[in-house]
């Protein structure tokens, strides 16, 4: 495989089922996949965010994604329980990690890390028939030209849980796709409403000095030069209150508590 030049790594790593249900500490049940930990990585790097940073998980222990994690208020010291073919098999999650794949909270089911081995332990040999097959190319372009020829070399491999980059990519961002569409809108919204305050309140304004234009009129100003002076009135505030706005936007901003 890493002889083809479209091919920068790949790991091939024993897994079980992709929709495998296990129990959570608040005693719900979700989907997850365990993978074995390999030592020799060359991509899908861990960072350990909370737990004892080591090579991979102890026996009976479990890595877990930090979007997981957050999700189901786990913590570092938590258990789970899963079916194994010897009965219940109980695992203490002693790290919570950054999975660049799995890191969104929205990728269902999610990637459980294990010790090496630990799957024929839980599941059995005569049972472990899943692998996880993991690739990564020099370039997204060749993805289409590589499938092709993936297909063509094995042509009775079946993949029954396959995830791409832009799916990848779609659940990673679809949160900040959905709060940004929804700032958007708000801002749209306010910016609409505050056009319709201060038309009605430029317009109040021009009908309370209604009898002013009229001393102005009678002093020889023209109808144009009435309007000016109005445009110059409402062109000065504006000018005033802009910037202004624009520094308490940028100090509020820095100090809100979700700004990272």
């Amino acid at each position: 495989m890493e002889n083809q030049s479209s091919v920068e790594s790949f790991h091939i790593q024993p897994s079980s089922d992709p929709f495998n249900t296990i129990m959570i500490p608040s005693d719900e049940e979700v989907l997850a996949f365990f993978v074995e930990t390999p030592i020799d990585r060359k991509h899908d790097f861990l960072k350990i965010i909370e737990g004892m940073s080591k090579e991979e998980p102890g026996i009976n222990e479990v890595w877990i994604p930090s979007g997981f994690a957050h999700n189901y208020q786990i913590k570092v010291g938590d258990v789970i329980e899963v079916a194994g073919v010897d009965g219940k098999g109980v695992y203490t999650v002693s790290a919570i990690v950054y999975d660049p794949l799995f890191v969104s909270g929205l990728m269902n089911p999610t990637r459980i890390w294990v010790n090496s081995g630990q799957l024929s332990l839980l599941y059995g040999i005569d049972q472990l028939e899943n692998l996880a097959f993991s690739l990564r190319l020099t370039n997204l372009t060749l993805t289409k030209e590589f499938l092709q020829d993936f297909d063509a070399t094995f042509p009775t491999l079946q993949f029954t849980y396959s995830i791409n980059y832009d799916t990848l990519k779609g659940v990673s961002n679809m949160m900040t796709d959905i709060i940004g569409n929804g700032i958007l809108a708000t801002s749209i919204l306010l910016v609409l409403i505050s056009t319709s305050l201060i038309f009605f309140i430029v317009s109040g304004e021009i009908i309370r000095d209604y009898t002013i234009y009229g001393v102005y009129k009678g002093l020889g100003f023209s109808l144009r030069q009435i309007k000016n002076l109005n445009v110059f009135k409402y062109g000065i505030l504006i000018f005033i209150t802009y910037p202004i706005s624009l520094v308490l936007s940028f100090f509020r901003y820095k100090t809100h508590p979700f700004c990272l």
